[in-house]
């Protein structure tokens, strides 16, 4: 800054605003950050439920494209004969993967990690919800 300025700031009063002014300004703060704080609160609430529920006709949507793709009997066939895996382990790996339903799965797993997430999401504000008491 220039000196001139330097000196024209010397010569202004100080302005004090009166106390009820802050406390007034520190409660409005207070009551915007809890409200914020309701709002995150029921919006991850409401996806942790959402995605259970959801989560939940995916579930036994995958438990049936399973038995119907033949998977199940891939899989215990890798566990009853060791002799078959060790010899014809490419084609029982390949027979697996085409027999999977990607698709539902995808699904299935998109919806359990919104569903961690938004539970994470959910506890972790419930920790923030201590530091307001």
């Amino acid at each position: 800054m220039s000196k001139s300025y330097q000196e024209l700031f010397k010569h202004l009063e100080s302005i004090n605003p009166p106390n009820e002014l802050r406390f007034l300004l520190l409660s409005k703060i207070q009551k915007e950050q809890l409200r914020a704080f309701k709002t995150k609160r029921s919006i991850f609430v409401f996806s942790s439920i959402f995605s259970f529920l959801l989560m939940l006709p995916i579930l036994f949507n995958l438990s049936q494209s399973l038995d119907q793709s033949g998977f199940n009997q891939y899989v215990s066939l890798v566990f009853s004969d060791g002799a078959i895996l060790a010899n014809y382990w490419k084609e029982l790996a390949w027979s697996l993967a085409e027999s999977l339903p990607i698709m539902i799965l995808i699904a299935f797993l998109s919806v359990l990690s919104i569903f961690v997430w938004s539970l994470f999401k959910t506890i972790l504000i419930g920790r923030q919800k201590m530091a307001f008491n």
